[in-house]
């Protein structure tokens, strides 16, 4: 029992502490009343690790086994194996991992009782098995893995060359025209240059730019188009009359210019001309005919003086001009006796007239305190004394 016990601490401890080692366990009952005992030992590769007899009572012991290969063996030195007489119920029973291997026992038919000396039991302890990637080319190898649970990964393996196509994330759009994505790549963690099959020549490759380039295979977004209606040479793609303007440009609209709508930049009429009804204009105000020129005189009420100076009131608010502007308004200082008098002038506002005429020298008696410019009207001069002809200082 000692020497059990001590196999069972070299053996098991280290096996057991990760849970791989497998339990046999060989339960008897003594081989009752027989006349000889057997014995029962455990080997592996010939080196004996336990050894017992069946002698006594009910009888069991475990072992913890590391893989590997074990000859369990039971001798009987009589040679008439378990004993099955007088109703007895010898046996001996062997399993692995609570699972029966083996067993001899008096209650199967016919009795294991015949003549032996010997019966053996091979039992196989296989290795545990670990998952995990078996592949040693895999960059999360496991030498310990005994059964492959797909989880290899393996080194990204691609065109490491930025010159050409499959260096960078690409979709092919047509043959041999490429969509790329500059801002980024695969990064592959180990360079093929088999790989690198298209380099990359970047241009304007849209069919319908102006400098569209056939040997171009990525588009750089260089393209150039022509304006609306116009060809890459600036000709127009359609002009029926010639006249330089795209027909989609030319300006159609009513060209008669006493329509309410008429519009001057049209080059076609297009016969939608609208007219006012008689004696109305296009806002629907009764026509007044007069002179609608604000720079004459005949568009406001006025009058003309014997000097032809025009005074202005209100304006007639004439809306259909019958010819009748005659008198152009000239601007400016109508008054002879102001220094800014326009000969030329007929019409006059106050501030055209600053300056006053006169004599400015108060030394004599036709001095005009108004007056701001001298005309060299001054010819009185004034002498002091007494005016008054009833008085005797009376001066003449």
């Amino acid at each position: 029992m000692n020497l059990y016990k001590l196999l069972v601490v070299i053996l098991c401890v280290p096996i057991a502490s990760f849970g791989q080692c497998v339990t046999l366990q060989i339960s008897t009952n003594g081989d009752w009343n027989s006349s000889n005992q057997n014995t029962v030992s455990i080997s592996s590769d010939g080196n004996l690790i336990d050894s017992w007899d069946m002698w006594g009572p009910y009888w069991s012991e475990s072992y913890c086994l590391d893989p590997g290969d074990y000859l369990v063996e039971i001798s009987d030195d009589a040679g008439n194996g378990i004993y099955c007489g007088n109703s007895y119920s010898n046996f001996i029973n062997i399993s692995l991992d609570n699972s029966e291997i083996f067993n001899l026992d008096c209650l199967s038919w016919p009795y294991l009782n015949s003549d032996w000396d010997n019966q053996s039991v091979n039992v196989n302890v296989p290795d545990p098995l670990i998952s995990g990637c078996t592949d040693e080319f895999a960059n999360n190898y496991n030498i310990n893995a005994s059964v492959d649970d797909g989880s290899c990964e393996y080194p990204s393996i691609g065109c490491t060359d930025p010159t050409f196509i499959e260096f960078w994330y690409h979709n092919e759009i047509s043959p041999g025209l490429y969509e790329i994505d500059l801002n980024n790549f695969p990064n592959y963690e180990q360079g093929d240059e088999s790989l690198c099959l298209n380099e990359m020549n970047s241009g304007c490759t849209d069919q319908n730019a102006c400098n569209y380039d056939s040997l171009k295979n990525v588009n750089d977004g260089t393209c150039e188009y022509p304006d609306n209606f116009y060809d890459c040479y600036g000709a127009c793609l359609s002009d029926i009359d010639d006249d330089g303007t795209c027909d989609e440009l030319e300006l159609s609209g009513c060209t008669d210019s006493v329509a309410c709508n008429y519009e001057p930049n049209a080059e076609f009429d297009d016969s939608t001309c609208e007219y006012a009804p008689a004696g109305y204009n296009c806002y629907g105000n009764e026509l007044i005919s007069g002179c609608t020129n604000f720079l004459y005189a005949e568009y406001y009420d006025h009058t003309i003086d014997n000097f032809g100076v025009i005074t202005l009131d209100t304006p007639i608010d004439a809306s259909e001009d019958d010819g009748s502007c005659i008198t152009p308004l000239v601007w400016g200082c109508t008054d002879q006796n102001y220094f800014e008098y326009d000969p030329n002038a007929n019409t006059s506002n106050s501030p055209d007239c600053i300056n006053l005429l006169g004599c400015t020298d108060s030394s004599y008696l036709n001095y005009d305190p108004g007056a701001s410019v001298d005309n060299g009207s001054c010819n009185i001069l004034a002498v002091p004394g007494c005016t008054n002809i009833i008085y005797l200082e009376f001066d003449t």
